[in-house]
């Protein structure tokens, strides 16, 4: 039996199957498809990529389940052509940000290898514009963005980034990371949210500017905006000082930061994700000094606090 979005199931109850079918194949634990849960359900990232991000379900493996799951078919690393099936037909840049490499044409359609099945709409635009029906086969995303490399070297994607990236550029863009205003700005937001007792530090790209975002008590509010140009030589430096790899901006990254801040170490949790106008960073900042360890300080009364102890006894 196959499931899908397609069929009137919604996401959450498709990850939950899928997280299911995991279990029973031996391939994840019931501990590690809460935490994925809790990233989805937290909106910090889908499901599926937070098997990814926390290391608990490969690539290969995921792709094979949506597809069992789904009913599709899983490329095979030989199936991807290695020149443009559609060359000139539809913008190349149309693939690389929706993760589709053609694969072959016929009479009745056009089959294609998407990292993302569940991306519906990105195969109806394709539909549209190649004018025949699409039949998708799930592909492994990094087999994807290997052919994609391959078939469209340099190609750019509609935010004006190039898909791939020159030693030049990242030489540059590396040297930009490490002049002393980005160095000075990084290093103050981090200061900021960490005075007001902040969780996380959110720096989005967007169209024409770059947010960061401070949750405070669970809330997400609007700390700053930067011109967009500001976005690739920030974000570098926050990846650079986590020791993430510098140069790889489609896949998502985990790190970690310690640091001194205003006289104290400081620990933080860097995640990258990929966004249609380039990486968006979450910063969770784990300051032990901030948590309140003692009962009295949660703000109990004197009788209910002498009940709290004894249930806890």
């Amino acid at each position: 039996m196959t499931y899908g979005c397609s069929q009137g199931i919604s996401l959450s109850v498709f990850f939950q199957l899928m997280g299911e079918w995991l279990i029973h194949h031996g391939q994840l634990d019931s501990t590690g498809m809460d935490r994925a849960m809790r990233h989805h359900d937290a909106g910090t990232s889908r499901f599926d990529q937070a098997l990814v991000k926390l290391g608990l379900v490969n690539d290969k493996d995921l792709a094979n389940v949506k597809a069992q799951l789904l009913g599709l078919p899983l490329v095979q690393a030989g199936e991807y052509p290695v020149t443009p099936v559609l060359d000139g037909v539809v913008n190349s840049s149309f693939f690389l940000e929706n993760h589709i490499v053609p694969l072959c044409e016929a009479p009745h359609g056009l089959q294609v290898a998407v990292a993302d099945p569940l991306d519906t709409f990105s195969l109806q635009a394709l539909k549209l514009r190649y004018g025949k029906p699409i039949f998708p086969k799930v592909g492994v995303p990094a087999e994807i963005e290997a052919a994609l490399k391959l078939q469209f070297p340099g190609i750019q994607n509609s935010s004006g980034e190039a898909s791939i990236v020159s030693d030049d550029d990242l030489e540059r863009l590396k040297d930009q990371a490490a002049e002393g205003p980005v160095i000075k700005l990084v290093e103050q937001l981090i200061e900021r949210a960490v005075e007001f007792v902040s969780s996380d530090i959110h720096v989005e790209p967007f169209e024409d500017v770059l947010r960061v975002r401070f949750r405070r008590d669970g809330l997400l509010t609007d700390e700053e905006t930067f011109p967009k140009n500001q976005a690739a030589p920030v974000i570098s430096r926050i990846k650079i000082i986590a020791r993430l790899d510098f140069a790889e901006r489609r896949l998502p990254q985990d790190g970690r930061i310690r640091m001194a801040v205003r006289g104290k170490l400081v620990d933080f949790r860097v995640s990258t994700t990929p966004t249609l106008y380039g990486e968006s960073v979450v910063l969770r900042i784990l300051d032990k000094s901030a948590v309140l360890l003692e009962l009295s300080a949660l703000g109990f009364g004197a009788d209910m606090l002498i009940d709290f102890r004894k249930a806890l006894h």
